[in-house]
């Protein structure tokens, strides 16, 4: 079995592959120093779907968090006797890499593009809705060849809080319309729809430059919300990430 560990700085997104199938996932607070009650809580969440730590042959993980990792790795290696994967951009992965700095390139946004090449074939696009929006691309050639960052629409809606106190507090949901009939439609339809109109005209214009067709396809926190706004995401995906930390790391380990 494969644990693999998605570290954000907030959350930890931790799944577990059987059979390359992803079976189950946990989210846990991200630690820092309390990595005793992390090995725990993971050692008894196991436990509650029918395995053990020894049954973990291997672990990969992503982070965007300094300082995390290496605690990370100091807990996987004690809990499950086996030296995590740690992902980065300059990790060899089935894309060939055209982006110009790997080196500061998030592996997140790497292994979204690896998963959605492998279930969608190239040329493809990657939104990932996020703390960021993030929209990248992989060539016909299967080349991970970069792509575009902005706010996420959570960070934007938080943005809009703070600089606009006197605009009340909105939940982000999809509306059919788009013209907005008190003050809370019009700040979900402007953050929402503006959101979507973004992605779309990237969309096409990455196409474009591409000199070809791709599939567009969306994961992350905030992708159900552009289910009725955008015109170009055909596929909605979940834990794209972690079925890319599989690829990867079946990747490397052969």
């Amino acid at each position: 079995m494969l644990l693999v560990a998605d570290i954000g700085n907030t959350k930890i997104l931790i799944g577990l592959f059987v059979d390359d199938q992803l079976i189950t996932t946990l989210r846990i607070p991200t630690w820092r120093g309390q990595t005793a009650a992390a090995a725990a809580e993971i050692t008894r969440w196991l436990q509650q779907i029918g395995h053990t730590c020894d049954e973990i042959s291997g672990v990969a993980v992503s982070c965007v968090t300094p300082g995390v990792i290496d605690q990370f790795q100091e807990m996987a290696s004690a809990l499950f006797s086996c030296r995590p994967l740690v992902v980065t951009g300059e990790t060899p992965t089935p894309l060939r890499m055209s982006y110009g700095t790997p080196k500061t390139l998030g592996a997140d946004r790497l292994l979204n593009c690896v998963a959605a090449a492998e279930a969608y074939g190239a040329p493809v696009i990657v939104v990932d809705l996020g703390t960021a929006t993030t929209i990248d691309c992989v060539s016909p050639q299967r080349e991970f060849l970069g792509g575009a960052i902005a706010p996420g629409v959570g960070t934007a809606l938080q943005a809009l809080s703070q600089a606009a106190p006197g605009l009340p507090a909105v939940e982000l949901v999809g509306l059919k319309h788009v013209i907005g009939r008190n003050t809370t439609e019009c700040m979900q339809i402007g953050l929402i729809n503006y959101a979507a109109a973004a992605i779309d005209t990237l969309a096409r214009q990455m196409q474009a430059e591409m000199h070809a067709t791709a599939t567009v396809v969306a994961t992350g926190g905030l992708a159900h919300i552009m289910r009725d706004s955008s015109k170009e995401i055909q596929f909605y995906e979940d834990h794209l990430l972690l079925k890319g930390l599989r690829l990867v790391y079946n990747f490397n380990r052969n």
